[in-house]
């Protein structure tokens, strides 16, 4: 399902005038689909959740429910499979501030870890 859903949404943007202005760059796409109140990642290692007074890393393609004051986390980086092990321990360390204060310090923490390529962190609250 996974590769079947990337490639042509790959083919599309490779296509797109934007992103050919931009070269050739490292840009990956981290997919994720919203529906109602379910979420379904097509990347689920890059994608965790404060859910039911619980931090949860997903590890597989699945839908889960959202309810209100739920918080979806989606984090990556190029290549690296170092970083990723580190921006989930980021991810891990943020959910435990108060969701106003959880930009300052993930940006805090990219920082800190010096990582040669992109990092991201997506965060929202339902």
């Amino acid at each position: 399902m996974n590769e079947g859903v990337l490639e042509p949404l790959n083919h599309y943007l490779n296509d797109d005038p934007i992103v050919k202005s931009l070269g050739k760059n490292p840009i990956r796409l981290y997919p994720f689909v919203l529906y109602k109140k379910q979420i379904l990642t097509l990347c689920p290692e890059n994608m965790a959740f404060r859910q039911f007074g619980s931090f949860i890393v997903s590890s597989t393609l699945h839908w889960s429910n959202l309810r209100p004051g739920d918080i979806v986390y989606l984090f990556g980086t190029s290549n690296d499979k170092s970083a990723m092990i580190e921006l989930r321990k980021v991810v891990k360390s943020i959910d435990l501030m108060e969701f106003s204060e959880q930009k300052d310090l993930a940006l805090n923490f990219i920082q800190s870890l010096e990582l040669k390529d992109d990092a991201f962190i997506v965060a929202f609250k339902v």
